[in-house]
């Protein structure tokens, strides 16, 4: 690329958040959130085992994200847990209903084994709401750094379930993750993104 005169120096674009959230959480009916497509990469039969084998009281676990190659195994996982009634499989919200249930959420949970940007995790980070990511991936090196449990291998259902228990129930854990989230996470700045790009061409 050099010799056509095209830098080969490599920078990530600053992209985080993308949509203001007016987060607040819903005391009468307290779910944990995870925004993902149905799909293998996405992690969610081992969520759902997590999910499973923590102590959830009487919080609900919703994952919203369309249908895909995943959604059988998804669902017998659900069927099959103890929990099944506490679990909540969601697709095709209009975009009033997804920025609700997103508003809404006690806490969010991100299991991929390997992610892109994951806009939906960086925008509730955005909005201080408190959450635990895998280390895969985009996600795993923006939450370097991060309070004990918010971050956890996607391998492992026991860390997987603590980070869970976490989210859920300790409350200086909450304090902690959302304001590292808050400090750490913000609304995209488009200037700076073009800035950037436009650098890099030079």
């Amino acid at each position: 690329m050099a010799v056509a005169g095209i830098s080969n120096r490599v920078e990530a674009l600053p992209i985080q958040a993308i949509h203001t959230l007016n987060w607040s959480p819903r005391d009468e009916a307290r779910y944990l959130l995870c925004i993902a497509v149905q799909e293998p990469h996405k992690n969610l039969v081992r969520l759902v085992e997590a999910w499973s084998r923590a102590d959830t009281q009487d919080f609900m676990l919703v994952i919203c994200g369309r249908p895909g190659e995943e959604t059988k195994s998804l669902l017998d996982a659900v069927s099959s847990s103890m929990k099944a009634d506490s679990i909540k499989v969601t697709s095709g919200l209009s975009d009033d209903e997804y920025l609700d249930l997103l508003n809404g959420c006690w806490g969010y949970i991100q299991p991929s084994l390997y992610e892109g940007l994951c806009i939906p995790a960086l925008d509730v980070a955005a909005a201080g709401v408190p959450s635990a990511v895998s280390t895969s991936g985009n996600l795993g090196n923006i939450y370097l750094n991060t309070p004990k449990h918010q971050v956890f291998d996607a391998l492992s259902v026991p860390e997987m379930a603590c980070s869970i228990e976490s989210l859920l129930h300790d409350a200086d854990f909450r304090r902690q993750a959302s304001q590292w989230n808050l400090t750490n996470v913000k609304v995209t700045d488009w200037r700076e993104v073009a800035s950037v790009a436009l650098a890099g061409m030079q």
